[in-house]
């Protein structure tokens, strides 16, 4: 399952930038770097997963094109935290 979850994010980090929202492909990097070498559910926190595809839901849901500005900056910063703050206590 956790590799079928990584194969959608990733395909939709290549899409969003043909599309012009690269917001979405930088919310999905994200979501990619976490996922990675994750192979179980009980590898993975479920929120920091169900936080990037709200992320992308609210991109898709109110067509935030390019970068997302000041705004999208925020949210990837709370977004790579969460990532990295996982990844130190993992090690």
């Amino acid at each position: 399952m956790i590799p079928d979850i990584f194969q959608i994010v990733h395909n939709m980090k290549g899409l969003g930038s043909n599309f012009g929202y690269y917001l979405m492909t930088d919310i999905a990097t994200s979501l990619c770097e976490y996922m990675r070498y994750k192979e179980t559910v009980a590898e993975v926190d479920i929120t920091i997963i169900r936080d990037h595809i709200e992320a992308m839901d609210q991109v898709n849901r109110d067509k935030i094109s390019g970068s997302g500005g000041p705004e999208g900056d925020k949210v990837l910063l709370r977004l790579h935290k969460m990532v990295k703050d996982a990844a130190i206590a993992h090690a």
